[in-house]
């Protein structure tokens, strides 16, 4: 299809369409924030001929053929990169000639859906109805302005795609909070599956410094960073700021000096469990351990095995969801533990603490954790009902593990912040058949003279 895609000529994408979109076809999740006028609706149609164009599979004895999702906010936006579609497949009856209409079997412009005849359709589709995304196997979803989706449509369209291994496009420009800046973030990383590019308007090798000079003088300096030089420039509703001057640490080996105590978020389902350890004198982490896919058999042993490594002297860890259990069993493998069970107001003061600490430069944090730099970067407050509360949490789609661990430490760091004292003897400990005790060593002997 990519021969006839331009009037009946052969599509020919430029550099970076070639690198950074159709080299990366294989991955499940691109997402681009791109600038205006820059070329990514072009590339965007092109990659919905090749899903279209791809072969049936047969699941369970039944025949499966592709089915194209074109998704916008709204049918307006959704009609910018639907209508060439349908002008390549449809045309008008008096417009121009439809360079693909030999592909077409039918097509109903009331539904915008268009049926090929290998069996393939492609149809428009609208946050306006998140409802109407939903039931239907769909083996990829493109989503132009994607910035601007409801958290109510993705969750509508996703599952769709979940029994077809579907692949999904996002374009948008760099503005907003959302999944959209989530998925790019992620893309950014080493999560498997997803890519992401961001460009200016001027990858558009029709426009000119003197055309994005002219756009500069007609917008304010956050709207041009945002919508031609894709660069994300909100801040409002994030809670940290200025924290990019407290990563100057490293990671400190074992063993420990005594003053070590340790932050624990275990993770749920498919999130991370996360562990940081941190020195209360300098108020310094030192050592890190992130995981996930571990049940608590195999991750309270690894956990018990970092406490040791340093000589902590306790884990402050969220027990929230998961109760006593993991605590409990991490108290009979010879580790002192405190578990917060995490409420608005508990945790508000926790993540509080954390803020407050890195806004003043007093927390020290390893340059190396891009981990938890991408966290704080997203981290989110966000008011509750109508009850004059604050929450906080990962923006949809991302997770905040190393933000809640190291806001963990760092909260009994910034109590016994310089602690120099020596760790206490410890106690001799044995397990009787009923329940552990504790027994303290003996004293030394009285000289009597």
């Amino acid at each position: 299809m990519w021969k006839v895609m331009k009037a009946g000529k052969p599509y020919s994408p430029w550099h970076w369409q070639a690198k950074h979109i159709h080299a990366k076809a294989d991955l499940k999740y691109l997402v681009y924030a791109i600038g205006r006028r820059a070329g990514k609706s072009e590339a965007m149609t092109a990659e919905v001929l090749r899903e279209l164009s791809k072969e049936p599979v047969e699941v369970d004895g039944i025949v499966h053929y592709p089915v194209v999702y074109i998704i916008a906010p709204n049918y307006e936006m959704t009609m910018r990169i639907w209508e060439p579609i349908w002008d390549l497949f449809v045309g008008e009856e008096e417009g121009p000639y439809a360079p693909l209409a030999t592909f077409k079997a039918d097509h109903d412009k009331q539904r915008k859906l268009i049926k090929l005849k290998t069996g393939a359709r492609v149809q428009a589709k609208s946050a306006d109805d998140p409802k109407s995304m939903r039931g239907e196997r769909v083996t990829a979803a493109f989503v132009d302005e994607a910035q601007d989706m409801p958290e109510e449509a993705y969750r509508a369209f996703l599952p769709a795609l979940m029994d077809s291994n579907g692949v999904v496009r996002l374009t948008g420009t760099a503005s907003g909070r959302g999944r959209f800046r989530t998925y790019f973030i992620l893309g950014q990383q080493d999560e498997p599956d997803f890519y992401s590019f961001s460009g200016p308007s001027t990858l558009n090798h029709n426009i000119s410094e003197e055309d994005m000079d002219r756009e500069l003088r007609t917008h304010t300096e956050n709207e041009f960073r945002s919508e031609y030089l894709a660069e994300w420039t909100e801040a409002e509703g994030l809670v940290f700021k200025n924290y990019e001057q407290c990563f100057t640490g490293g990671w400190v080996s074992p063993p420990g000096n005594g003053m070590n105590i340790m932050g624990l978020d275990i993770g749920k389902i498919n999130d991370y469990t996360v562990a940081y350890v941190g020195n209360m004198k300098n108020q310094q982490i030192i050592a890190k351990d992130r995981f996930r896919g571990l049940n608590f058999p195999i991750l309270e042993p690894r956990i018990a095995k970092l406490y040791r490594d340093y000589d902590c002297r306790f884990i402050y860890m969220d027990a929230t969801g998961m109760g006593e259990g993991p605590a409990d069993h991490l108290r009979a493998l010879g580790c002192s533990v405190i578990s917060e069970k995490f409420t608005n107001e508990s945790k508000g003061r926790i993540i509080s603490a954390f803020v407050r600490e890195t806004e003043q430069n007093r927390v020290i944090l390893p340059k190396e954790d891009s981990d938890l730099r991408n966290e704080m970067a997203l981290y989110e407050a966000f008011p509750i009902g109508n009850q004059n509360l604050i929450g906080y949490s990962a923006p949809a789609g991302y997770h905040d593990d190393c933000v809640v661990a190291a806001a963990l430490v760092n909260y009994k760091m910034a109590r016994n912040r310089g602690m120099d004292r020596p760790k206490p003897a410890p106690y001799v400990t044995w397990r009787s058949s009923d329940r552990p005790r504790a027994h303290m060593a003996p004293l030394p002997a009285v000289k009597v003279v």
